[in-house]
């Protein structure tokens, strides 16, 4: 009887390998399809060399995404909000006017830019925020891209966790003397609207709410999601416009997507998976990388030994994976097939490597 030569590597981690930092979460999301986005400069002192009062200062909006003409947008609104939500600046332009210069902005930060896109009858059609702008007397300040989404939309992006949704509804004026909001969805975008089963997605008191999704078991093409405005007698007073998930979150913003840091073609990165019992530790196997590093760090940069194979460790920190470590056998050899098989501990701290070659 022939035995295929196996061999196991074991790392043991007993030092704090890993320290894990990300960024902070947005509530906006920044792959959602609004229909056009506008650009928020803040004080140009060529175009505006005097500014008045003193210690204001002026803004340029720049229309870079909206057809006024195809939308049916007669007029955008500019509003500007201290940090206690009180309007300090603004006023209506024509939606032709693509670029536009709001002036007496008093200078402060933490101000809320609110943009608004209504028809020739007034009714509020898109809406779009950008938060925690600094203004500072007669001095340039670049903002961001501001999506605006339909006006009685609310808005949905990642979770700060894996597998979670983050729906926001404060912009929505909804009419009556409402008591509590309901989240509800159509699963498959043809079997109608029920509230979402999860705890408190019913009697919602603020204005946003965080769900947990099942992701392989999610309709991503056809489910679609509304927020249901009651009084206290749980009388419906009014319906928010659909959002779907399609066009507003990427799914794998969502599940989370990892790349080797040296990938390379026919590595066959993923050939083998372990996931620590809290969820916080990924090791990856591609047995058929060829780099001659020999174990844990270094670039793995060439090519010179082939099928030697690696292992990639990952943190999770929020909903983004961070590569951690890059694993090889302390004896590279051609045909190594090294990370062919992987396990990890409970806590992640330890590792087990196969290799069949």
């Amino acid at each position: 009887m022939k035995y295929k030569k196996t061999m196991v590597f074991l790392f043991l981690f007993t030092f704090p390998l890993f320290s894990a930092c990300g960024p902070d979460r947005d509530i906006s999301s920044d792959n959602s399809n609004p229909a056009g986005t506008y650009h928020a400069s803040l004080v140009f002192p060529l175009e505006v060399p005097r500014v008045e009062p003193e210690n204001s200062s002026s803004s340029k909006l720049i229309n870079s995404g909206i057809d006024c003409a195809e939308a049916d947008i007669a007029t955008l609104t500019f509003s500007f909000f201290s940090p206690d939500n009180k309007l300090i600046a603004g006023g209506s332009r024509p939606c032709e006017d693509h670029k536009v210069i709001t002036t007496d902005i008093p200078v402060g930060s933490g101000i809320t830019l609110e943009i608004t896109a209504e028809d020739k009858r007034g009714v509020a059609l898109l809406w779009g925020e950008e938060r925690n702008i600094i203004i500072q007397a007669n001095q340039t300040t670049q903002g961001n891209d501001i999506a605006l989404y339909p006006a009685n939309s609310p808005v949905v992006a990642a979770g700060i966790e894996p597998k979670t949704l983050v729906f926001d509804w404060k912009h929505i004026r909804f009419s009556g003397n409402v008591d509590h909001y309901q989240l509800q969805v159509n699963p498959d975008g043809d079997s109608g609207f029920n509230p979402m089963e999860d705890e408190g997605a019913d009697q919602i008191q603020g204005t946003d709410f965080t769900i947990n999704i099942p992701v392989h078991f999610t309709d991503w093409i056809n489910t679609v999601y509304r927020v249901v405005a009651l009084d206290a007698a749980d009388n419906v007073l009014a319906i928010s416009s659909e959002i779907d998930l399609l066009t507003t979150v990427l799914s794998e913003e969502v599940i989370g997507y990892v790349k080797a840091s040296n990938t390379g073609a026919d590595d066959m990165f993923g050939y083998a998976v372990a996931l620590s019992a809290d969820g916080n530790t990924l090791a990856v196997g591609a047995p058929y990388e060829a780099s001659a590093v020999m174990r844990i760090g270094g670039y793995g940069d060439d090519d010179s030994i082939y099928s030697a194979g690696a292992v990639y460790v990952f943190r999770r920190s929020g909903r983004t994976w961070q590569q951690q470590a890059y694993v090889k056998a302390s004896n590279t050899d051609v045909g190594d097939i090294f990370g062919s098989a992987v396990a990890l501990s409970a806590d992640g701290n330890t590792l087990a490597v196969g290799a069949r070659g």
